[in-house]
């Protein structure tokens, strides 16, 4: 009896071991969802009108396009009473993001009771495998961090809700209780609702066990099956019914006619979808030709994983967070297998999949580490974004929104875009200023040239299909002294060419200087530690000291876009103020570093205002020379300007 107790004691010590390190990863991701909480420009503007005024949001459902998912959100209604208990004029965005971070939680929670148990043996459970998986559970896909860190993915309540089936569903094979098949059923009619093609997740899984695992089906399990295949029929009934017979276009229509290769060459950069097909074909043919019907609960999960992914290739739609129910359906198979592998002493087989895990994860990590800067940085875009707006607001100023193609197309995405960004500006502006009732205040224009140079212009990229700017915007743009004061959710933002004097001997950057540093034509978007030029011509506008005219050294840190076998050189000549100063030489042995430009002071004005303008020799895009999709037509990447 007593080494009974001192084994229990000492498994239990183990556990409580293993669970230390997943209790503080999911502290430390609970923490990154509500770190500096606050709504982002775009889709936010639905809860801008509804949970953050006190209203309830309504049923997904939009016929036109054929949108059927009325529960998607539904889950943030439950902190309307809480603010109604609390007083508040509206539910904040901070409490939609606990809400987020308690999802998590409770999804962790589950899959850990679920991985600690599942496993070839009931004495071996080894939970180091457990925490592994669980600690890196944020790593194995793309999608995680926008999923949890924003309120609009219905993905979010996708996964504590699959999370939940498959814990309860597992209990149920296990135990045979009809509780647990009940619980996992209300989370299945649950999810169905929340994304069109999740009921196939549960029909798949359904049918799977039906059809190849006749010898173990009992009432319960029957009738499960029987609910879940009927849960999808339902869901198609009503699905046609209410949505899909109105529909005049589909979600996805415009958005790409990508063939279903190229579709599969961009999905399989998230590369857990990889292992799953590999994972899938595997069991597939031990399933079908060995006649390995054992392992239906893991093999059922996976089938229906796979399954989902190849619907939306169906459907053509290739973003990450739309596969991300299939990596959470995947997991319980994985996690079986490799401790099959450990119990059959398969080191070698296992190994190999551990370190393919380790090194998938560790690739997705910079990515996710980037995306999770990026959301971080919109929260605070988007409320600096607005309010300097309101500002121009209330200072007179006019607040233009162009919007334009310069020829005619089919193609009605685009325009959809330039429509959905306006109405989210204006959602946002009403929302800041606790407007009872819609005020519209921004103007649209198709004539750039009306633009007055105290006007706040607004240029969507959405304007000619994301095709650079077209010279007669631009040179309006320039003519009327504007530059470039930000770019928030691809949408431009120009006001008038004022900016803060410079200090000599100081590096200035467009990633943090964007207030000395104003992008004039011809710049794509900053990048961590610099930016591009677009296209054949690149302006800066700034300041030097005001009471400072004297001859300037300009020292530039940069590098050309260059190739070794098609663009081995570029040329670069500045002019200030109109009038050339030099020329900027790159080769393949000489491309990185400092460069330095005299600025005569007879070139600077009296208040030291100056515009910088870079013409680019060959500017050639990374399509053209066949190295990437990227067809913005490269030319120089500024690291920094120095002035001396």
């Amino acid at each position: 009896m007593d080494n009974i107790t001192n084994e229990y004691k000492g498994t239990r010590r183990t556990q409580v071991l293993f669970l230390i390190p997943v209790v503080l990863a999911t502290l430390f991701i609970a923490w990154l969802i509500l770190y500096n909480a606050g709504w982002k420009l775009g889709d936010d503007h639905q809860f801008l009108r509804t949970t953050a005024v006190n209203k309830y949001i309504p049923f997904r459902i939009s016929p036109e396009i054929g949108r059927f998912f009325p529960l998607g959100a539904g889950h943030y209604n439950i902190l309307v009473p809480i603010s109604y208990l609390m007083h508040w004029d509206g539910v904040p965005a901070a409490a939609h993001f606990v809400l987020n971070a308690i999802i998590y939680i409770i999804t962790i929670i589950s899959l850990y009771f679920l991985f600690n148990d599942i496993g070839p043996s009931d004495t071996k459970k080894y939970p180091f495998i457990t925490t592994l998986f669980l600690c890196l559970f944020p790593l194995y896909s793309r999608a995680f961090i926008p999923i949890f860190m924003e309120c609009i993915f219905s993905e979010t309540i996708i996964t504590v809700l699959l999370s939940i089936f498959m814990l309860c569903y597992y209990y149920a094979l296990k135990t045979g209780k009809p509780t647990y098949y009940i619980i996992s059923l209300l989370a299945s009619v649950y999810a169905t609702y929340c994304k069109e093609p999740i009921f196939g997740i549960f029909a798949m899984i359904a049918i799977t066990n039906q059809f190849f695992n006749k010898k173990n089906i009992n009432k319960y399990n029957y009738a499960f099956n029987v609910s879940l295949l009927t849960n999808g029929i339902i869901f198609i009934f009503l699905y046609y019914l209410i949505s899909y017979r109105y529909s005049t276009a589909l979600y996805n229509e415009g958005r790409g006619a990508q063939s279903i290769i190229e579709l599969i060459s961009i999905i399989v950069q998230d590369k857990i979808i990889c292992l799953i097909a590999i994972l899938f074909i595997i069991r597939l043919f031990f399933v079908l030709i060995k006649k390995d019907r054992d392992h239906i609960y893991y093999d059922s999960l996976l089938f229906a994983s796979f399954g989902y992914i190849s619907a939306y290739i169906a459907l053509h739609m290739n973003a990450a967070y739309y596969f991300f129910p299939s990596v959470i359906l995947s997991l319980p198979a994985f996690i079986y297998w490799i401790k099959y592998l450990i119990y059959k002493n398969k080191i070698l087989s296992f190994s190999s999949l551990i370190i393919s895990l380790v090194l998938l994860c560790l690739s997705n990590f910079f990515y996710e580490n980037h995306t999770a800067r990026s959301i971080l940085s919109q929260r605070i875009d988007t409320n600096m974004f607005i309010k300097n707006i309101i500002t121009d607001i209330h200072a007179g100023k006019n607040i233009i929104f162009y919007q334009s193609d310069s020829y005619d197309t089919k193609d009605v995405f685009y325009k959809a875009i330039r429509r959905w960004q306006y109405h989210t500006i204006n959602y946002f502006i009403n929302y800041e200023l606790k407007n009872k009732q819609e005020i519209d205040y921004l103007k649209t224009t198709s004539e750039a040239h009306i633009v007055n140079k105290n006007d706040v212009f607004l240029y969507s990229r959405a304007n000619n299909n994301f095709l650079p700017m077209h010279d007669d915007v631009a040179n309006t743009i320039e003519k009327s002294n504007f530059c470039l004061n930000s770019e928030l959710f691809n949408i431009l933002i120009y006001d008038s060419c004022t900016s803060r004097p410079l200090e000599r001997n100081k590096s200035y950057s467009f990633s943090e200087d964007e207030q000395f540093l104003r992008r004039g034509r011809g710049w794509s978007s900053p990048e961590p530690g610099g930016v591009w030029s677009e296209g054949a011509k690149a302006s800066i506008h700034t300041r030097l000291p005001d009471a400072d005219k004297k001859d300037t050294d300009m020292v530039i840190m940069s590098h050309a876009f260059l190739d070794a076998a098609k663009l081995p050189k570029q040329t670069v000549e500045v002019s200030v103020n109109g009038h050339s100063v030099g020329a900027l030489r790159y080769t393949l042995e000489e491309n990185n570093g400092e460069r330095t430009l005299k600025i005569p002071a007879s070139l600077i004005p009296d208040d030291g205002a100056i515009t910088l303008t870079f013409l680019i020799d060959k500017p050639t895009s990374p399509h053209d020379l066949g190295l990437s999709e990227d067809t913005r037509k490269l030319g120089l990447w500024l690291t920094s300007l120095r002035f001396r």
